[in-house]
């Protein structure tokens, strides 16, 4: 009873300071991958799409690049319930890492030399660690959590269906049982002991913890693939601990081959898995490279080189950023990499010096490193570096920690002729009470630059000067804040960095597009096409910059091999709808659009451009409520807004015309960037014309010379202005 009151007190303990520190991600937004993953997901945003959870259109629609369905459905049902509310997704975040927390606290509890205080304090570690404000911040990057929690959960399942063997004799003692560090008898040792005294063995029933462990193990998975290291972490931990209370031979080797018949169940679940992800679900699309190195031996150097920067970062998370600055290392004799080396293999050898005397050491040690290696780039990855690939490994670094600081004591010193000490407090516990306080700190700190994705890149360019995807990134921030001159600068920056970087050419010619320099895009875009011909909308940019120089075969044929990498890109059928619009082509365009709404249902543009289609072939009813649609999805397309007003003059609604295009003309003040490629003029002469039917004609008048202003050689609007004036 006396220990599940301290388990209570220590998790409320828990979840008090794990939340404390991370209460201020709930003021922050969606950032980088939560864009694709969530704001523009479209499977997320039809409640119809479920089925394609379990199809192959989810990797067009979700955005994963491996099968991922238990994240894509928590996501999904987010979206059900909090819509594109960022707050609700951070809060659920900052609850999953606090189950994490949870779950770890009763993992380490069970490890043979483990304490429940020191298990107390590792929790406590974890939850607190400033390396983890990437993984909690992101709230695409919940995936690393949900696979951790339930690897964690499989992981503790695995541990309670293990009973531990117990002997025939009548005395618990006598048999060679002795508890590890002289710690106190658990429940379950307890019972045992009662058992042997009344002359029977008492045995727990498995097959249920098994198979929940087993279904823990498949979420994991299906959360996020790296789940895959849970098989040689077991197999590390019965090889470390496995007869730690059994020092019986007979009754090791039983427990090693129960062991085994355990390992075939996760080694299935791990095919099965393997199978779906593959084979039955293989990713059709193909991928834009990411990882760094050409060669085997580039990787690994660059991989250990990695490994090192995150061992530095995990001590001193000073530098912490959404992305590093990362060199190619092409040869061992590098400081750098000599001393990643150096270190690692330190810790592999105090892995091997201790794994018999104090196997919670090698453990740890290796936890890390098995945690980290999918992750090192040593296999090729498509994002190389990410300080949330430490989500998990940092366990083993947690664990490590805390057990040797919990188990330092000070010894007893001689001061002049005294001897001075400190005979029961352990020197470990303020040590790692000082360390939870360092890492708080700097954790809450470090949430502030998750605010928005202005912030983000802003950091990462501050204390990365010499980073080309810092630049980029904070490019496409100001573009999608209308600051085209500065977003252009940015970009250029990138380019002169890395000259290879295609994202930043493609940035640089939106930019000029938007300035109407067409030439000049097309020039830019296309060496961005020719680094990376995977990267299909390269080629929706590239198809963009041919339709506004009129080159419609061009674009068409760009829009095409867009949908040919990715069949799901609804921004490219919309666009080669718009292609088929201008030459004619009217049945088809129709379906280019359709075939975008069905793969975007919430596709303002499209819609608009629908209804645009439907106004020109006479079927006015059907194109106001496409018009509608678009308003409904984007209040602020005033193209939709404009264009909904045209089918009210076509029907004699003058007032309805007049409140609709009112409501364009003031928007064109501060709507950036749509102002640039919608001519505004048009909608002041048509609200002149609306007035002018009302006879409001002093109106009528104010707008036309308003449009006059705007464009002076329109002959129209003059005309039109002239007979306002004459019936005025």
């Amino acid at each position: 009873m006396q220990s599940k009151k301290t388990d209570l007190i220590y998790i409320l303990v828990l979840i008090v300071l794990t939340f404390s520190v991370s209460i201020n991600t709930l003021q922050n937004g969606f950032v980088y991958d939560d864009n694709i993953t969530i704001v523009d997901n479209y499977l997320l945003k039809n409640p119809n799409n479920f089925y394609m959870l379990f199809s192959k259109d989810y990797y067009g629609y979700s955005k994963e690049i491996t099968f991922r369905p238990l994240i894509t459905l928590n996501y999904y049902f987010d979206y059900l319930l909090f819509k594109l509310n960022p707050m609700w997704y951070h809060l659920e975040n900052v609850i999953w890492h606090i189950l994490v927390v949870i779950t770890l606290y009763f993992l380490a509890k069970k490890i043979p030399g483990y304490s429940r205080n020191c298990a107390f304090f590792t929790a406590l570690l974890f939850g607190v660690l400033t390396i983890h404000t990437e993984v909690i911040n992101i709230t695409s990057y919940r995936e690393d959590i949900l696979m951790t929690f339930f690897l964690l959960l499989s992981f503790v399942t695995y541990l309670k269906l293990k009973m531990i063997p117990v002997s025939q004799s009548p005395n618990f003692v006598e048999a060679g049982f002795v508890p590890a560090n002289n710690n106190p008898l658990t429940p379950v040792e307890t019972q045992c002991i009662a058992s042997l005294q009344r002359g029977r063995v008492t045995t727990r029933p498995a097959p249920t913890l098994f198979i929940l462990s087993l279904i823990f193990y498949f979420f994991s998975l299906m959360s996020k693939e790296t789940a895959i290291i849970f098989l040689p972490l077991l197999f590390l931990y019965d090889f470390l601990f496995e007869g730690i209370h059994t020092p019986n031979p007979s009754q090791e080797g039983n427990s090693k081959k129960i062991s085994w018949k355990y390992y075939i169940g996760y080694f299935i679940i791990t095919v099965i898995f393997f199978i779906l992800n593959f084979i039955v679900m293989k990713n059709p699309l193909l991928l834009e490279s990411g990882f760094i190195g050409n060669t085997f031996s580039e990787r690994f150097l660059t991989g250990i080189n990695i490994i090192g920067k995150y061992l530095f970062l995990l001590i001193a998370p000073f530098r912490l950023a959404i992305d590093h600055l990362i060199t190619l290392k092409r040869s061992f004799i590098d400081i750098e990499v000599l001393l990643a080396i150096s270190v690692i293999l330190l810790l592999i050898i105090f892995a091997i010096l201790f794994w018999k005397t104090k196997p919670i050491i090698s453990f740890s040690i290796l936890f890390f490193f098995i945690g980290i290696l999918p992750v090192s780039n040593i296999i090729v990855l498509q994002n190389p570096v990410g300080e949330r690939y430490l989500y998990l490994p940092t366990i083993g670094f947690c664990l490590l920690i805390s057990y040797l600081l919990f188990n330092a004591r000070f010894k007893k010193i001689n001061v002049g002729t005294e001897q001075c000490s400190v005979p029961t407090l352990k020197i470990g516990v303020c040590l790692l009470i000082l360390l939870i306080i360092y890492y708080s700190i700097l954790t809450i700190y470090q949430n502030r630059f998750y605010k928005d994705g202005y912030t983000v890149w802003k950091r990462v360019v501050e204390l990365y000067p010499d980073s080309s995807k810092g630049y980029m990134n904070l490019g496409f921030q100001l573009t999608q804040q209308g600051k085209f001159d500065v977003a252009s600068e940015e970009f250029s920056k990138a380019i002169t960095l890395e000259s290879r970087n295609y994202l930043a050419y493609i940035g640089l010619g939106e930019i000029y597009m938007k300035y109407g320099r067409f030439i000049e895009a097309l020039e830019v875009i296309k060496k961005g096409v020719k680094i990376e011909p995977r990267y299909y909308s390269g080629y929706n940019s590239l198809g963009n910059i041919y339709y506004n120089l009129t080159l419609y075969n061009q674009a068409e044929e760009s829009f095409k091999e867009a949908l040919r990498i990715n069949p799901y890109f609804a921004d490219a059928y919309n666009n080669l709808g718009n292609v088929y619009f201008e030459q004619g082509r009217m049945k088809e365009a129709m379906e280019s659009y359709k075939k975008a709404i069905n793969l975007n249902p919430q596709f303002a543009e499209a819609y608009n451009n629908l209804g645009n289609l439907l106004l020109q072939t006479g079927r006015v009813n059907e194109a106001e409520v496409e018009f509608r649609k678009a308003l409904i999805y984007k209040p602020e397309l005033i193209q939709a807004r404009h264009n909904l007003a045209t089918v009210y003059m076509n029907q004699q609604g003058w007032n309805e015309a007049v409140r609709e295009l009112e409501v364009v003309v003031k928007s064109s003040d501060t709507i950036q960037g749509e102002i640039k490629t919608f001519p505004i003029y048009i909608s002041h002469y048509y609200l002149g014309i609306a007035y002018d039917n009302l006879k409001e004609y002093q109106k009528a008048i104010q707008e036309l010379e308003i449009a006059i202003k705007l464009n002076p050689d329109d002959v129209e609007v003059r005309n039109y202005l002239y007979s306002v004036k004459k019936k005025n």
